[in-house]
């Protein structure tokens, strides 16, 4: 469909700024038309094809985009030019825009639609009402089918668009990019704040573990260090320290039990794999497991067991450890892929025995003993 390129039909509205007019797409556009309908072609001499699986997080490789056989007297209906604005009329994308800033020789497929703005609008300010939540409420509301959404040109054309004065359109567009400059400086630094959050956790683990952490506690609190047995230490250690074997600190390490459980009840909760992480577990990350009262007895949790993932695809969730916190008279299991420790709390904290689990240079020893066996990456029931 084509309109001249005039100023568009207004509708005065009470509830716009003073200046404004409310209008459809369909006035302020020169044409709104479907594109070709052509194969594309990787070594093609022709020109560019863009389809709506080109337009990718906003942008166009045209390094990527394919070319197309077309006759030469259709290439100049179809070609694409700096201000078109272009949408994806079918499928999961649809109503997705883009707006062509610079191309090379290209026309459009006919999976898209091509808006080309009058000189009533701005092309930027226009492509930045395609972003806007009133926009997308509007394209919802209007696309047609259940198992492929699509929006026709005349669906397209008749959207309402509040529309400033040209000279409030362009500084509105300068004011946007502004922000979203600031937005997308801001996205970046919040994206770099996990990281530095992880390198603090683990500085402040492997301080805690190497005894830095308490050096002004044990001025005060001097006592006399634990007996060791232990002929080669990894490390140095404060002098009321003590390296110790693990298994001398515990009085039971046991894999879970091995039957598969179901999805949903009946049976006992079980937890999955997936419920131990760093530091802690997680109490209804579940399945269920109908046992004997023996098999419950033995593999039952409590409050202050270790548990460790001795089994994962991965290394950095392999011999991760979580102590069980909050579980009270609750009847849960745990399955074989997780190990569970019982320590001996006369010589040593399960809270302790979980912060030191996670800290770095633990970490490093325990990914070391690894052993890997068709892709998961395992570790024996003993430490």
């Amino acid at each position: 469909m084509t309109r001249p390129a005039n100023s568009p039909t207004p509708d005065e509205s009470a509830d716009l700024p003073e200046g404004w007019v409310e209008t459809t797409v369909g006035r302020v556009a020169e044409r709104i038309e479907y594109g070709y309908t052509a194969s594309a072609k990787k070594n093609g001499s022709g020109p560019r094809l863009l389809r709506i699986t080109d337009i990718q997080g906003g942008q166009v490789n045209w390094d990527t985009v394919p070319s197309c056989d077309i006759p030469p007297e259709k290439i100049e209906r179809y070609r694409l030019a700096p201000g078109d604005i272009l949408f994806a009329r079918t499928g999961a994308t649809t109503g997705k825009s883009f707006l062509v800033k610079s191309c090379p020789d290209a026309v459009f497929a006919s999976y898209l639609i091509r808006v080309t703005p009058s000189t009533a609008v701005d092309a930027d300010f226009l492509s930045l009402f395609f972003h806007t939540p009133t926009y997308w409420r509007l394209i919802s509301d209007n696309v047609s089918g259940n198992a492929q959404p699509n929006c026709n040109a005349s669906k397209l054309a008749s959207l309402p668009l509040p529309l400033p004065p040209l000279p409030e359109q362009r500084r509105l567009v300068a004011q946007v990019e502004a922000l979203l400059a600031r937005v997308n400086v801001a996205r970046e630094r919040l994206a770099k704040v996990p990281e530095i959050l992880k390198r603090f956790r683990q500085s402040v683990l492997a301080a805690a573990c190497s005894g830095r952490l308490t050096e002004d506690w044990r001025e005060q609190h001097p006592s006399r260090p634990i007996t060791t047995d232990v002929d080669d230490p990894p490390s140095e250690l404060p002098p009321s320290w003590s390296w110790m074997l693990f298994r001398d600190l515990i009085h039971e390490l046991r894999n879970g039990v091995s039957p598969k459980p179901r999805t949903d009840p009946p049976g006992i909760p079980i937890l999955r794999i997936s419920a131990v992480r760093p530091g802690h577990v997680l109490l209804d990350d579940m399945r269920y497991l109908e046992v004997t009262a023996d098999t419950l007895e033995t593999y039952r949790l409590r409050d202050g067991d270790l548990l460790f993932t001795r089994y994962n695809g991965s290394l950095e969730l392999l011999g991760i450890c979580g102590l069980v916190r909050g579980i009270g008279s609750t009847k849960v299991l745990y399955p074989d892929k997780l190990m569970r420790v019982r320590v001996r709390n006369e010589v040593i904290t399960p809270d302790f025995a979980e912060i030191y689990f996670q800290s770095p240079s633990t970490r490093e020893r325990i990914t070391a003993k690894a052993k890997s066996s068709a892709g998961q990456q395992g570790y024996r029931a003993r430490i």
